[in-house]
């Protein structure tokens, strides 16, 4: 089974909306791929689709075959991508429209299965300190 854990992040600053997204791509127990990046003037829900997208965009051929279960700490990503619940922010439909797409090229001929998980996961914790160390780095570089 191949496990991708995603997670987004945001804080206010002095200057703008500060967000981070994370993922980490597991296989067999190991960690195969990882990362994260800042996205300014966003929401955490936004950073919530894109920690995803990116995922996605990283797990590549290798899944192909494979179960793969995605998990995430945002109930509201889990439940709108699975059509569990309503997605009213046009910006949102739009992210939900991409990871469908990309997800069905990238994920095609997978068994996927998407769990909401706690935040004491230890991939979904992983992912959300990846997002606070990528906040506090572009702190500390841009103020």
């Amino acid at each position: 089974m191949i496990i991708l854990a995603c997670d987004g992040g945001c804080r206010l600053t002095r200057k703008d909306r500060l967000g981070a997204w994370a993922y980490t791509i597991i296989e067999d127990g190991e960690i195969v791929a990882s990362d994260s990046g800042i996205e300014l003037d966003t929401t955490v829900n936004r950073c919530e689709y894109r920690a995803l997208l990116e995922g996605l965009g990283a797990i590549g051929i290798a899944c192909k075959g494979h179960d793969v279960r995605i998990i995430s700490d945002s109930q509201l990503l889990i439940y709108q991508v699975t059509g569990k619940w309503k997605v009213n922010d046009i910006t949102l439909q739009e992210l939900k429209s991409k990871v469908l797409r990309v997800g069905g090229i990238m994920l095609h001929g997978c068994n996927v299965e998407f769990v909401w998980m706690a935040r004491d996961n230890e991939w979904t914790a992983r992912c959300d300190k990846m997002c606070n160390i990528a906040m506090d780095h572009y702190i500390e570089e841009h103020g």
